[in-house]
Order: structure tokens, then sequence, then C-alpha cells
């Protein structure tokens, strides 16, 4: 009987994962496989497959208790993606790439979108992975099939011409992305701003924005990213365009199109919210764009517009009142969002939340009732399937990772499994610790309790790495200091999902030791990551001395 497998996205994990179910079901005495994966654009690349001119957000608050939710959601039929303008990634590209797919000679060492989109394009096409994908097809539901007998999931899609379609298959992989339902933390009277809020999803370029007065809120990579964009259109003017900098008594609001070699509008004045201020001001600080950022603490509450503040006052934890933002953008990651997942078909217990009427209202309506939220709660030990349930699998959730080949780590285990090559496989895999994360380890009350069927292994399994040979940069087995009494908000949202470096290289080496007894005649990339990876992914600096920031 053939074997079908469902695949939800093809983005990278999910050109990972169909890569993956080729090659292991293409092994001796496995079984034949049909292989769907549904697309609900027209192309792969997932969320590197750029929009450049997006619609404009709808927006609705909700009041929970005493919290004021704010949620920015597109128009029916709409579906950006977060890339912009000027983008470059915060990998190098050999890092980046597939195990024996690298980018293309002369590609710049951190690439633009486009050469990203490029090379998962090819990377699809090279290895013969379009027939099986399903475009302009989305997945609306998936769901246990009715009765005992036949194949375990349903799954119904709807393509762009409005055709419905269910079929039934033994397995599913899920990988839609998590950059599709922004997050916004609940901020009491956000939603009287007068002026344009948004989220990163939205932001294309910093002209957009020029002679403004921005508060970007965030400062992981894409907060720290807009912030720098846009305090640049400030610096070829900065030279006698005259006005303080923001380090000063305040900048400049006179055109400077007078000046010599200054910008053709006037200046924009840009805030930087977040949690760790004197730490994020330190980290830019001897940029050319630092001088033109103010780096404030995060948002208490916002007050309404009023005769003599039109435009609001925005309240900041320490009691400084700003009143003259104009615009708002929140770089303040996403949910985890399955939509095509019903809270009513059981899949409750997988998330934290469900998208409710109101974040939907006249935009994709038959995502109401999907699982969504900031923490994942229904995995099994390796983070990677559903609890109790190897037949379907969540790859690339984990964060501060390097994606590209960690999802495809994942898919390979996925697939080996799936391919009936893993026969030793434990009931209960135990990872090894990650003492980096405060929620990871025997303390934490969230852990999965009860007996397990594979030992621990020691914090590195990979016997054929030298994490020593890297002088000065901290390896697998250094042990961190006790994390700190109140965990950073990532812990918090994320929990066991924060991997934090190097503990990546910790979970893919118990990976590759769970598919050992399937890799005998495989390339040595699939049995233990190589030193160079370690090297590289610990040079921390490296962005910085190829780009400046």
């Amino acid at each position: 009987m053939t074997t079908r497998v469902a695949v939800v996205g093809a983005g990278a994990a999910g050109l990972s994962q169909l890569a993956q179910l080729v090659s292991a079901f293409s092994r001796a005495g496995t079984p034949e496989v049909d292989v769907v994966c549904y697309e609900a654009r027209g192309g792969v690349g997932g969320t590197w497959n750029t929009d450049p001119h997006p619609a404009p957000f709808l927006q609705s608050s909700v009041r929970e208790g005493d919290a004021e939710h704010t949620f920015v959601y597109p128009p029916a039929g709409h579906a950006p993606t977060p890339m912009y303008d000027q983008l470059r990634t915060n990998l190098p590209h050999d890092l980046m790439a597939f195990r024996n797919f690298p980018f293309p000679n002369g590609t710049s060492l951190f690439p633009d979108s486009q050469t990203v989109l490029s090379y998962l394009e090819s990377y699809a096409t090279s290895l013969g992975l379009t027939q099986h994908i399903r475009f302009n097809t989305r997945v609306e539901r998936v769901a246990r099939t009715p009765g005992a007998s036949g194949r375990r999931w349903t799954v119904e899609s709807v393509d762009a011409a409005g055709a419905r379609e269910t079929e039934t298959f033994d397995y599913v992989s899920v990988a839609n992305g998590h950059y599709s339902d922004s997050w916004i933390p609940p901020i009491e009277g956000l939603g009287t701003f007068p002026g344009t809020l948004l989220h990163s999803r939205t932001y294309r370029r910093p002209e957009d924005y020029a002679g403004q007065t921005v508060l970007v809120v965030g400062s992981f990579a894409s907060g720290s990213d807009v912030a720098r964009q846009l305090a640049l259109l400030n610096v070829a003017g900065e030279r006698g365009a005259g006005g303080a900098t923001p380090n000063g008594q305040g900048p400049s609001r006179t055109p400077a199109a007078q000046t010599p070699g200054a910008p053709s509008h006037p200046y924009t004045t840009v805030y930087q919210s977040c949690s760790a201020p004197e730490a994020t001001a330190r980290a830019m600080a001897g940029t050319p764009h630092a001088a033109h950022i103010r780096v404030v603490p995060l948002i208490s509450h916002v007050c309404a517009p009023s005769a003599v503040r039109p435009r609001g006052t925005v309240v900041l934890a320490d009691g400084t009142e700003i009143d003259d933002v104009t615009t708002i953008v929140f770089a303040t990651g996403y949910n985890f969002a399955f939509p095509f997942l019903k809270a009513d078909d059981g899949w409750g217990p997988l998330v934290d939340s469900v998208i409710r009427p109101q974040e939907r209202a006249c935009g994709n309506e038959w995502e109401v009732g999907g699982v969504k939220g900031l923490g994942m709660e229904g995995l099994d030990e390796l983070l990677l399937f559903r609890k109790d349930d190897r037949t379907v699998a969540f790859p690339a959730l984990p964060y501060q990772v390097v994606p590209f080949p960690l999802a495809e780590m994942q898919a390979r285990l996925v697939s080996l499994l799936w391919a009936g090559l893993l026969p030793s496989f434990p009931a209960h895999p135990r990872l090894p610790p990650n003492p980096n994360n405060p929620y990871c380890g025997s303390s934490d009350p969230d852990a999965a309790g009860g007996a397990t069927d594979a030992p621990a292994p020691a914090a590195d399994t990979d016997a054929h790495a030298d994490p020593g040979a890297v002088t000065g940069t901290r390896t697998d087995t250094d042990t961190a200091a006790p994390p700190a009494a109140a965990p950073r908000t990532v812990f918090r949202q994320r929990k066991q999902l924060v991997f934090v470096a190097p503990y990546e290289w910790t979970y893919t080496s118990y990976l590759m030791s769970l598919t050992a007894e399937a890799e005998a005649a495989s390339a040595a990339c699939w049995r233990h990551v190589e030193d160079w990876r370690r090297a590289r992914r610990a040079d921390s600096a490296l962005r910085a001395r190829t780009l400046g920031y």
C-alpha cells in the first residue's frame, strides 16, 4: 500500500521536508510514497517570497480583563511576508545553507532576501521538488479521519479558483512558517493612538517615513534593523544640516534640502523602545546611525489625543512622555499560528490560544478557531512531533538557531522514521540538558515527566567534533551560569524552544545519534556536526566586521 504524506508549506522547512521524504522513501525496503505539498502562494520560498507593496492592514482592539489587546492583520485574500527593502541575512550564507547544496559562488557573505529566494527556488528545481507541490492551494483544515480504519489524517484544501478538495494521508508535516500572525504586546490606550500603527511585517522601506517621528518597539534583529534604516535617512545630511541630534537637546525639524549633501526631507526622529535600553545603546555605539536613534524604555501606556496634545502621548516605563510620535512600528515578533488546526478538532492543547472573530473581521475569516499563541504546549520530548503522536510533525519551531540546516536535520529524522528505517527509535527520547534555558532540565515545572527509555546523552554526542579547537569561544560542553530569577521575556514566551547557541549543535548531534542506524553509508555531514559550523556560529562579530553593523 502506498504511504501518503502531506506537507503544509513550501518555504525552507517545507522544501527540506519534501527533499528528505523523497530521499528516505527511495531507499531499499521502503514502501511507495505519494507526497503532496500544499503551498498557498504561486511559488516556493515562504517568508522569503517578497510582497513589495502589501495592502494596508486592518486593526482591532479587544479588552480582556485589565488588558487591552491590539491586533493588526491583512484584509481578506492577502497574506504578505515580512521581507523589506535592503534586508540582509544575519547569518553568513555558508552556515545558512542546506547541507550539500551551497549558495552559488560569488554570493555576498550576508545575502539579501532576493538572493535567498533564488537559492530556495534553485533548491526546489534542482532536486525536482516542484512536481510534488500544489501551488495557489491553501489548506483550511487538518483533522483526524473519523473511524479506526484507513488513513489517519484528513486534509481539506481550496485552490485559487475556489475548488475544494478533501484527501486523506498517513502522515502530515506542518511547515507553514511562523511569520504570519503579528504579535503586539498589550498596551493600555494603544487603540486611541491617532497616528500610523504597524507591525514590522508590513514595513518595507525607510523613505515611507522620512521626516516623521517614528517609535520602533523591539531590539532583536528586525527592530534594530528598522531603527537603523530610519536613522540612516539623516546620515547624508549630518554635516551642516543644522540642529542637534537626539544626543543633544533634540533633533532639528528644519528641512535640510538647502544644505549641500543633505537629504531632501526634514529630519527623521527615531526612538527605539526596548527592555534593555542601555545594552542596546552600547551595542550600536560607534556606528553611523547611533547618533540618530534615541533608545528608550518600553511603553507603559498611551494617552488619547487632546486639544493640547493632538498626537496623543506615549508614556514610557520610566515616566517619560513623548507627544510627537507620528508612527509606531512594532517589531515584537509573531505568534505560532496554525489557522487550519481548529481547536474544535482537538488541537487546542497544542498552543495556548485560538484565533478569535475580532482578530479577522473583514480579513481571512476562515482562520477563526485555529490555534495560535506565543508558546507551544503539546509537543513531544524532541520538540518536533505532536505529543503522543508521531504521525504529525512540526519542523523549524526552535528559536535563536540557524534555521535551514536545523529544519533539514529534523526533516531527515522525520522522513527516516516514517519510512520505517529507524526500528530502534525510542518511545521516549530524552534531550540533552540546555543550560542556557531556565525552562529546560529537571527543575522545569513544564517538563514532561515519566520514565524514558533513551538515556540522556552528554551535552554533546558528536564524537567527531573537537569543540575545544576554537580558541576563546563557548563550546557545547560549557556550563552556563545559573539563570536569573526572572527569565527574559523570550524565555517566558517560548520556553524550551529557545535554544541559544551553542545548544543547536547539541540538539542536532542528538538527532544524528537517533538516526545513526540508518546512516552508515551516508555522507559525514549527516553523522556529525562539522567543526567549521561551530567556529562560524561562534564568530558573533563577523556581520559587524563585514557590513559595519
